[in-house]
């Protein structure tokens, strides 16, 4: 009894905050094994010979312009990006240690590398070889003492330099090793095991220790009605993605989904700008502790995100429908006017065109042609037919049906067909009548006209259809 009471004392002075702060950073490791490294040779005869195939690094001190100096460099693209780097440590294992203790320093290449495969052939183009060799920072990122065992490792805190790589500020080219005292006499010397070693353990690694800030994920979701291959456009104030682009049809050209991870706990405006022909039908965001809110007539979702959140956000559009009458006439190219009333009202000739757009409510629209004399409605055709609710029109009373749907653009064409005439003259010699004459046609046309007495001798009658 005695013992629980103690340890409920000890838990009771336990700040709350220690045990349930939410913020608090998560911590991690990575070592890392060098992705390039090879050594040059000062001496005059081997200035142009690459050693990037070598199983181990050297880095000699000796006078007469005879000094050896090792590359080495890491990928780090494997660690987050927001990562915040508490320690980096560059280990080398010396498998052969000088006969008097050196100070090797760290010097941060400038310029990128060949690693090479050894020889003087510059084969790859441009391997690295003392008579090449990149440049370096003026001093030391880190430096070491050597020690005089064989068999150990030496370690170089890299911290800063590795922070600089991961956030951009410096490029990763990775460290030159060289004596802080080159053309000693008499020489010294050490080598390392390199990446081509056969032991794994004793190649050059970066140890790299990192804390991750309270972070979360947001999801953007484009919902297009109907499906398609519009790009929508959206703009945040999330580092990384300021800008960026969705769609929602089914090729892989663009996702409809955006997610980004490890975004740091704050508040954020997620903004899709506006596209002709569609309007910003709903917006949601779904947040566990429903602290995010949406603006749907700005397009705005402002999100509120906590440390292990994932808030998503759906912006789901609408596409706007239209409906056209489009006028043809036979003969083709007449310049007859022809009038519609209803939804879609206007005067068209021939070739001619009217579109009422913009159209947000689904359903039925109606138009009537007005036939000019002369004139005979012959066809109503719409290119809906494979639609839910094809649209269609009656001859006899010019009136067109659009069966609009969501997205749709609905055009019917009215075709008109000119009527002909038939002209009959009659001459009679003697002054005799009358004269009857049945007229029949197509469709089964049929008309019985009389030529009166007196008509002649130029009488006329004619008859259209």
């Amino acid at each position: 009894i005695r013992i629980v009471s103690s340890l409920a004392i000890i838990i009771s002075l336990i700040p709350v905050s220690a045990i349930l702060e939410p913020n608090l950073a998560l911590a991690d490791s990575s070592t890392l094994t060098s992705t390039k490294d090879a050594w040059i040779d000062q001496k005059a005869s081997e200035t142009d010979k690459n050693h990037g195939d070598d199983d181990e690094l050297k880095v000699k001190s000796k006078s007469g312009s005879d000094n050896r100096r090792s590359l080495v460099a890491f990928d780090i693209s494997s660690l987050p990006s927001n990562a915040i780097i508490s320690s980096a440590t560059l280990k080398l294992y010396m498998n052969s240690a000088p006969g008097a203790s050196r100070t090797y320093g760290a010097y941060r290449i400038l310029a990128d590398w060949i690693e090479g495969n050894g020889e003087t052939n510059n084969i790859p183009v441009g391997e690295v070889r003392w008579d090449n060799q990149p440049g370096t920072s003026v001093g030391a990122s880190a430096t070491v003492s050597s020690g005089t065992d064989n068999g150990t490792y030496l370690s170089l805190n890299v911290t800063s330099n590795v922070s600089g790589f991961l956030s951009g500020a410096l490029s990763n080219f990775g460290w030159m090793i060289k004596d802080e005292s080159e053309g000693a006499s008499p020489p010294r010397e050490a080598e390392f095991r390199s990446r081509e070693h056969g032991t794994d353990s004793q190649r050059p690694k970066l140890e790299i220790e990192y804390t991750l800030p309270p972070s979360g994920t947001i999801v953007i979701i484009k919902n297009a009605i109907p499906d398609d291959a519009q790009d929508f456009t959206f703009t945040s104030n999330i580092t990384g993605n300021a800008v960026f682009s969705l769609d929602d049809d089914a090729d892989d050209t663009l996702s409809n989904t955006k997610t980004i991870v490890s975004v740091p706990v704050g508040t954020y405006a997620v903004i899709e700008a506006a596209v002709a022909g569609w309007t910003l039908t709903d917006l949601v965001c779904s947040d566990p502790d429903s602290g995010s809110s949406v603006n749907l007539g700005a397009g705005e979702s402002t999100i509120d995100l906590d440390d292990g959140e994932t808030v998503s956000c759906t912006y789901t559009n609408t596409k706007y429908g239209s409906i056209t009458i489009a006028k043809e006439t036979l003969p083709d190219g007449d310049p007859t006017d022809f009038s519609f009333n209803g939804d879609v009202e206007a005067t068209l000739s021939d070739g001619e065109s009217a579109t009422r757009g913009n159209l947000s409510v689904w359903g039925e629209y109606s138009s009537t042609e007005t036939v000019p004399e002369g004139w005979d409605l012959t066809d109503i055709s719409c290119n809906d037919s494979d639609s839910d609710t094809p649209s269609g029109g009656n001859l006899e009373t010019g009136v067109v049906r659009f069966g609009l749907d969501i997205g749709e653009d609905v055009i019917c064409t009215f075709t008109n067909t000119k009527r002909g005439s038939i002209t009959i003259t009659k001459l009679a010699d003697p002054n005799m009548g009358p004269f009857i004459f049945d007229l029949s046609g197509p469709n089964s046309y049929f008309v019985t006209t009389t030529f009166e007495n007196g008509a002649f001798p130029n009488a006329v009658s004619s008859i259209s259809f």
